[in-house]
């Protein structure tokens, strides 16, 4: 375990993860790029290579006059120059904004217009938003031209300094943006190896720039800190199939970690091509981002001899509650709080002591946590909202049990009130998706006809599957109590999603007329 050590003063992030290894390990890999065109990488980069584009693009991003605190919108999908940038606007002090290179006009149009950047990095292919006068465009010759500066430093940044803007993947709102501080990687150094169990050995293999402000931290910052190489699967068709190839892919990247949600282990394990056999290269599935189901956990454990380590991560802050190295997998369960982090389950009303075990309260973390965030972007109001004394609420509620590990039990806003109960749709959607003749399905409540109000499931069933609500409901019996069932179901042939592919509650009732 990382010791309890106080935040430096003075810390930048790109030192921290690229510069000590560039120093110590510089022929270490740190990138290998896949196009699917062979079994060997597109690209490999060294530490050495990687920390000298970057050191120079800083340079050549000082060059063009741009200061610390200055944002820098990066749209680019998994090639080489995402890091390269992302890394030279935190070594110059500058921040970056990474984005998802899924994002449609209205969500990119939001957050070009909220985060006010001085510079567009873009990779020629990714969907810019529209035209913000006296932005300017770098695009890859531009980009090329930045990385043969001379040779640049890294910035005397202090821990608190703002270093990136992610943006919330806009479930129930608007995307928000979320600004953290060099300090965010200090925080992060326990889960490297109690969660993510990485080494300079490994590789990991995740999607990346389908939501590059969910997967920045797991996904390239703690990689780099450990020594380890990062997978970068370059073309959005490979990515697209990376749930149903997920044994192909990790063996022609040789990965040994494979960071994904629940969504992509659910629909590997419902394509049959996860055997016994498969992936012997993998030592490592972490998952994140949204329910677990148990289910899915003991699946995969039955078929590949292996567990999945869940972890609650947020754009908010690094995960403060997972299972790993010191905290065996119990199915349904997150895991437990990690050792030396101030983590609450607070009762929902008001109030600052924890609720009693078993009892659903708000997760709320300790401000003084150096993974956690400086604050909601250009929001004081949102900000102040979120504090209740010493804490910062998640949003999200859970329950203690009585080994001290946490069950999530869905968001406090998007629960519903249904028969004179609360009900979470997240919780019905998870059970309902573990069916095989469902693809996907949002909960949410509607008109039930001769019942008033109730809840409607909006389904996309499997290819060839017809509909029977019936014997859905018959299967649903014995894993769900009766005013969690749905009293009306409708087939859809599909269901609003964010950037990142989790459901759109906000959209879903314009989208689906509930």
């Amino acid at each position: 375990m990382e010791p309890a050590d106080e935040t430096p003063e003075r810390f930048n992030i790109a030192a921290y993860a690229l510069g000590r290894m560039a120093a110590s390990k510089p022929d270490n890999v740190a990138l290998m790029v896949f196009d699917g065109t062979s079994r060997e990488p597109s690209d490999v980069w060294t530490y050495a290579t990687l920390e000298d584009a970057v050191l120079r693009t800083t340079s050549g991003l000082q060059s063009l006059g741009i200061k610390m605190g200055d944002r820098v919108l990066l749209r680019m999908g998994n090639s080489v120059w995402f890091p390269i940038m992302f890394f030279a606007c935190l070594a110059g002090g500058f921040v970056p904004v990474p984005t998802s290179d899924r994002l449609g006009t209205r969500e990119l149009d939001h957050i070009a217009k909220d985060c006010k950047p001085i510079l567009i990095a873009h990779d020629g292919a990714t969907r810019l938003p529209s035209p913000v006068a006296g932005v300017k465009i770098f695009g890859p010759d531009d980009l090329q031209f930045l990385s043969q500066s001379p040779l640049g430093l890294y910035g005397r940044t202090y821990s608190y300094d703002p270093a990136y803007l992610i943006y919330t993947d806009g479930t129930s709102a608007s995307p928000r943006g979320v600004l953290h501080a060099h300090r965010a990687l200090w925080g992060r150094r326990q889960l490297q190896t109690e969660w993510l169990g990485l080494t300079q050995k490994d590789r990991i293999l995740h999607t990346g720039a389908d939501n590059w402000a969910r997967s920045i931290g797991y996904g390239l910052m703690d990689p780099l800190c450990r020594g380890a190489a990062v997978i970068l699967l370059s073309p959005p068709k490979l990515r697209r199939v990376f749930d149903q190839a997920l044994p192909i892919l990790v063996e022609l990247t040789g990965a040994t970690v494979v960071a994904a949600m629940p969504a992509h282990f659910i629909t590997a394990l419902k394509s049959g091509t996860v055997k016994a056999d498969s992936m012997p290269s993998l030592t490592r599935a972490v998952s994140s981002g949204a329910i677990l189901p148990a289910h899915v956990t003991q699946e995969w454990q039955s078929v590949t001899g292996r567990p999945i380590y869940d972890g609650y991560e947020l754009a908010e802050i690094a995960s403060p509650i997972y299972s790993g190295a010191d905290c065996a997998v119990k199915p349904g369960k997150i895991g437990k709080p990690a050792p030396g982090r101030k983590l609450a389950i607070l009762a929902p009303d008001a109030g600052l002591k924890n609720v009693s075990v078993n009892q659903i309260g708000v997760i709320a973390t300790h401000r003084s946590d150096p993974a956690l965030m400086l604050g909601y972007w250009n929001d004081a109001a949102t900000t102040k909202a979120a504090v209740r004394g010493a804490w910062f609420l998640t949003g999200d509620l859970a329950l203690r049990d009585q080994d001290g590990y946490i069950q999530y039990e869905g968001r406090l806003a998007s629960l519903v009130n249904v028969e004179g109960y609360r009900a979470n749709p997240e919780e019905i959607e998870t059970i309902i998706a573990g069916l095989p003749s469902i693809r996907e399905v949002a909960v949410a409540e509607g008109v039930v006809p001769g019942r008033g109000r109730g809840l409607v499931a909006y389904v996309v069933p499997q290819d060839g599957v017809t509909l029977a609500p019936n014997e859905l409901n018959r299967s649903l019996a014995p894993l769900l109590v009766d005013y969690k069932r749905p009293k009306k179901w409708i087939e859809v042939d599909g269901l609003p999603k964010t950037a990142s592919g989790k459901l759109a509650r906000f959209a879903l009732a314009e989208a689906l007329a509930v």
